[in-house]
């Protein structure tokens, strides 16, 4: 699926890129955190592992987009839960266009598992792509959508 580039400091994990998308990871204190992150992402890619154990940085964000990022955390391994569903979740049942706009700025995909929010009437978007998004899903089992 590519390769992932992991951003890390001392705090926890900064950032995942996804494919395609080059960036430095960061060296010194990030360096434990980053390869902690691409142990867990290496097994995640070879069905080892369900649920990730990460510390991550603190982030700038609204409350908003907290409470979404929150929200896409719960979604368990191999189910999904669409935009509208999200955004009922967090309370704010007409704003499933927004729950999708704070889940394209999620700064750590796979660990905050974006690609599991789908449209409801079928696979919506997807930072990485389609099919990237399709490839995950798959790789959790998740074929319907």
């Amino acid at each position: 699926m590519g390769t992932w580039t992991v951003e890390a400091c001392a705090q926890g994990i900064c950032e995942i890129h996804m494919p395609g998308r080059k960036f430095p990871t960061l060296q010194g204190d990030g360096a434990q955190h980053a390869l902690r992150a691409k142990t867990q992402l290496e097994e995640y890619f070879k069905r080892r592992r369900t649920v990730f154990s990460l510390r991550r940085c603190p982030v700038l964000a609204s409350d908003f987009r907290l409470s979404v990022w929150g929200a896409i955390d719960a979604i368990a391994y191999g189910q999904t839960r669409t935009y509208g569903e999200v955004a009922r979740d967090i309370g704010h049942p007409l704003a499933f266009r927004a729950v999708g706009t704070a889940n394209g700025h999620n700064p750590w995909p796979i660990i905050t598992p974006c690609h599991r929010v789908v449209a409801s009437a079928g696979l919506g978007g997807y930072g990485g792509g389609l099919e990237l998004k399709r490839s995950l899903l798959e790789l959790e089992g998740i074929t319907r959508y």
